[in-house]
């Protein structure tokens, strides 16, 4: 069986005999993934989850805090901070993990996962990032931005006189977001490098 409570995360080791898989009771149970006993399980809140290449360490990730395990020994490794917003995917190499910022839901931070440091910033006007991904050489990132409703405006006044124009509104105090469009960036300067619409 696996996890009676709903998956949070999922993550192969490289060499594919391992499965990670994270629980929303708190927990990252570990799978042989070949004959699929359960092998042991970790207590560790998981929202992201990775193995390094060499498949020896094992780092999970929540609001706020970056968990790293060794899997030869099973010992939990000091604890690192995390971004607080909700973490989205690590990159290939397993040093650089993507996470909507908690109170920007346009931005995406990009954290360093040996330091816990915040590296990079990525803000869009958008106001909802649907997807992310990294390269395969973790060099470049992308991101994804649903388009925005927006609500239509006052309807005609209807009376006893007549129908009479709708009351003037103000101007939006920011400006209306484009389409849902795709966004390249530089993962080390946090430079957009393309944009282009979403089809």
């Amino acid at each position: 069986r696996g996890n009676t409570f709903p998956v949070m995360s999922l993550a192969f080791s490289p060499d594919g005999s391992l499965l990670a898989m994270g629980g929303w009771d708190g927990t990252v149970k570990l799978w042989d993934g070949t004959r699929r006993p359960e092998l042991f399980t970790l207590k560790a809140p998981s929202l992201a989850a990775m193995f390094s290449a060499d498949g020896e360490t094992f780092t999970v990730a929540e609001s706020g805090r970056i968990k790293q395990f060794d899997m030869t020994t099973g010992e939990e490794r000091p604890e690192r901070n995390g971004p607080v917003g909700k973490p989205f995917q690590f990159a290939p190499d397993g040093r650089t993990l993507a996470a909507l910022a908690a109170s920007e839901h346009g931005t995406v931070e990009l954290w360093d996962v040996d330091t816990g440091q915040l590296r990079v910033t990525l803000k869009s006007p958008l106001h909802k990032v649907a997807a992310v991904a990294f390269s395969a050489d973790a060099r470049m990132f992308v991101t994804v931005h649903e388009s925005v409703q927006v609500p239509p405006g006052p309807r005609p006044l209807r009376g006893p006189g007549g129908t009479r124009p709708p009351p003037q509104q103000p101007p939006p105090k920011e400006p209306l977001p484009e389409p849902g469009v795709v966004r390249v960036w530089d993962v080390a300067s946090g430079k957009e490098l393309a944009t282009w619409p979403r089809r």
